[in-house]
């Protein structure tokens, strides 16, 4: 039976962060939706636990090994009976109204996808920061120098059609699958963006982009290659980046390959915030504080985030003791 919205949920053996996330889904307002899981090589029992919620819209593709993130999708998406697809990782959350807010924005501008705001998480269910959402215009010019849409895959929904015609996720990518195809999709129509954080980003050890990131400099080149012709140079948001991926590393315990990675892009695109990332890494905080004297210019900081009201609709979250927020 046709449906509104398929989600597709890949996931490995992460069954207490898919239980919450799996919560969140089953919680839509207002959207007839299917819900995909696909348990890639599970060993703690994922998919049995998934088939004793007893929801009906949720069906289960069982891979007996795992064939990483871009792929799941692809398997996920080659299933789906919706006119829309969204995709969701194991570890995020989603507002109860995030799919048909989404879904009211693209149709109101005849959009091809949508996106929105994210907000970032501890695993304590602390706010770290809101990431608005960039706007639609000229988002595909953007694209081409940084990912700016927030919270990675668990953001976006698109016409199943049209991401079919695409070819879906490129399984040469992992960090930078979802990247790449927002890219893609800017550059075949229109898109639609609605502002309020619609999406928790849960920001923890285990998350993929804490995870092979020696692999990011070849996913990278093979990015540029696909969209470029050959190494990027000068395209707006490269610097943001490349501040990524040194912050990425330096998570990872890869300090020295941290502070050249923030280095060099500040050389190469006169980053401040890159330089002072490697000054950090490299001089440790006293270090930065007197750089940023001789520099004469404060750094700016994002303002205080308020905590979403429907991030209180997770019983199931946070996965460590809750903490008191002040109001």
């Amino acid at each position: 039976m046709a449906r509104e919205v398929s989600v597709i949920i890949p996931t490995h053996s992460r069954w207490p962060r898919l239980q919450a996330t799996l919560a969140g889904v089953r919680r839509q307002t207002r959207v007839d939706l299917e819900i995909i899981v696909v348990d890639d090589g599970s060993t703690d029992g994922t998919a049995q636990r998934v088939a004793q919620l007893g929801d009906p819209r949720i069906r289960i593709i069982r891979q007996r090994q795992a064939v990483g993130v871009a792929r799941a999708r692809n398997i996920g998406a080659g299933a789906a009976r919706g006119s829309w697809v969204s995709w969701l990782d194991d570890d995020d959350l989603w507002s109860p109204q995030k799919l048909v807010t989404q879904l009211e924005a693209a149709r109101a501008t005849h959009a091809v996808f949508a996106y929105s705001g994210a907000v970032y998480l501890t695993d304590q269910g602390a706010v770290t920061h809101v990431q608005p959402p960039p706007s639609p215009e000229g988002l595909a010019r953007r694209l081409r120098g940084a990912n700016e849409i927030p919270a990675g895959a668990s953001n976006v929904i698109a016409d199943r059609d049209l991401v079919d015609r695409l070819g879906g996720f490129d399984e040469d990518l992992c960090h930078f699958a979802d990247w790449d195809l927002w890219l893609r999709l800017a550059r075949a129509g229109p898109a639609a963006a609605h502002c309020a954080p619609t999406v928790g980003y849960v920001e923890h050890g285990a998350n993929r982009r804490f995870i092979n990131t020696p692999a990011f400099q070849d996913e990278l080149r093979h990015f540029d290659a696909k969209h470029h012709g050959g190494p990027l140079k000068g395209e707006p948001g490269r610097a943001h980046t490349l501040l990524w991926m040194a912050t990425c590393e330096r998570a990872a315990g890869r300090p020295l390959v941290a502070a050249g990675r923030a280095a060099s892009a500040a050389v190469r695109y006169r980053g401040r915030a890159n330089a002072l990332l490697a000054a950090k890494i490299v001089l440790g905080e006293s270090g930065t504080k007197a750089l940023r004297t001789a520099i004469r210019r404060p750094v700016r900081m994002p303002p205080a985030s308020e905590r979403p009201q429907w991030l209180d609709d997770y019983p199931e979250f946070p996965l460590v003791p809750r903490p008191s927020f002040a109001r």
